[in-house]
């Protein structure tokens, strides 16, 4: 379990990337959140921490920088990004991977389950672990939301302890909100939908 030491030490380096303090605010809430039940779910809870810590480190960088960062984590061949020139015209996309660069290069965190569930908390994926879906979820769902939706997903999570549903519900009401938008759809979200909904069916 994180010592307040280590939490402040979290917090001062999030500090350095981002401004908005309801953002740094999110991030301690999703890293408390999946810390606390990560053991449900066969999840190693300091994996969980700093998944949930770190997620958004990158949201707050310019599209130079993102696709910049997730060059170098694409060179660290950990892990392929999916999908790269389509996000690489949606840079938003990208705050995931670039994120996981920043703290493989400033931080020295480089497990890679850490790493590649951060790389995907925005979007989803195929065949991920169960932290990696954690972050995805949590991501979204996480109290300080306070949207309906939100509400319904942790109330599937924490209280019902059903982690292939509140996966699947995420990224359905995700696209639904994507597509109310009129936004392109990345295709590595949909592909992990369709993984999600074949999960619970």
């Amino acid at each position: 379990m994180e010592s307040l030491i280590d939490k402040y030490q979290h917090i001062e380096n999030l500090n350095h990337y981002l401004k908005k303090k309801k953002r740094i605010r999110h991030c301690v809430s999703v890293a408390e959140h999946m810390q606390a039940c990560a053991l449900y779910f066969g999840v190693n809870q300091a994996k969980a921490y700093l998944v949930g810590m770190y997620h958004d480190i990158a949201k707050e960088l310019n599209s130079e920088q993102l696709i910049e960062y997730s060059q170098k984590y694409l060179e660290r061949k950990i892990e392929p990004i999916q999908n790269f020139p389509f996000k690489k015209y949606n840079t938003n996309l990208l705050h995931g991977p670039a994120g996981a660069e920043i703290i493989a290069q400033d931080f020295k965190i480089v497990d890679p389950d850490i790493l590649i569930a951060i790389a995907h908390h925005t979007t989803g994926g195929l065949r991920l672990s169960n932290l990696a879906k954690l972050a995805f979820i949590m991501d979204f769902c996480e109290p300080l939301r306070k949207h309906t939706t939100s509400e319904e997903i942790y109330h599937v999570l924490i209280n019902n302890k059903n982690l292939p549903l509140a996966y699947y519900l995420t990224y359905y009401y995700t696209l639904l909100d994507v597509i109310k938008r009129k936004k392109l759809i990345c295709p590595e979200s949909i592909l992990g939908y369709n993984e999600a909904l074949d999960s619970i069916q």
